[in-house]
């Protein structure tokens, strides 16, 4: 039985999480070397070892557009060889266990396309809003979002982003039931 082990990101694991994130480019983004090793200093990055070998990270942090009540993740991902041992639900709840005690809802965007989805539903989150991803891919990425620390209640979602590789600004759009893998919006 592989054992598994969760802690912080140290600068020596970066190879490691530029491997996986260039590997997984295609879902959750990439980050230059800065931006993550900058992640991994603030401790916003999660390791995963599987019999003490790195098979999955967590990036997130914990406010969302400068309010304290929001947390965010930004990146998560697990070596193809290693799914489906429940690490990714281990990370998240790590990274939910570490959160301070003022937050109430967590979040983080989703292509619709992605099979992601199913996780994240199968996790307690709730498809709330939607935005459209890039020109070249046309994907929708849904935003997830699930109540913590006695939050309830209305979730909260943005009107517009402006941030990530795309750097313009998209109108975001409240949905009024969940979204599956791959719905259009």
């Amino acid at each position: 039985m592989p054992t598994l082990t969760l802690r912080g990101a140290e600068p020596s694991d970066w190879l490691f999480l530029d491997h996986l994130q260039r590997r997984h480019h295609d879902a959750i983004g990439y980050l230059p070397r800065v931006a993550l090793e900058e992640a991994i200093d603030r401790r916003r990055v999660l390791l995963a070892l599987e019999n003490d070998a790195p098979a999955g990270y967590l990036y997130g942090k914990a406010t969302y557009q400068r309010r304290a009540d929001l947390a965010i993740i930004f990146q998560a991902a697990i070596c193809f060889d290693a799914r489906r041992r429940q690490m990714g639900t281990a990370l998240v709840n790590e990274f939910l266990g570490r959160v301070p005690a003022d937050v109430r809802q967590v979040c983080l965007w989703c292509a619709s396309d992605l099979d992601a989805n199913q996780f994240w539903s199968a996790l307690g989150f709730e498809a709330v809003a939607c935005r459209a991803g890039s020109h070249r891919t046309g994907r929708t990425h849904v935003f997830w979002c699930r109540h913590i620390n006695g939050g309830a209640g209305t979730f909260w979602a943005p009107d517009s982003t402006r941030g990530g590789a795309m750097r313009e600004t998209r109108v975001v759009v409240r949905v009024g039931a969940p979204l599956t893998s791959g719905a259009p919006v």
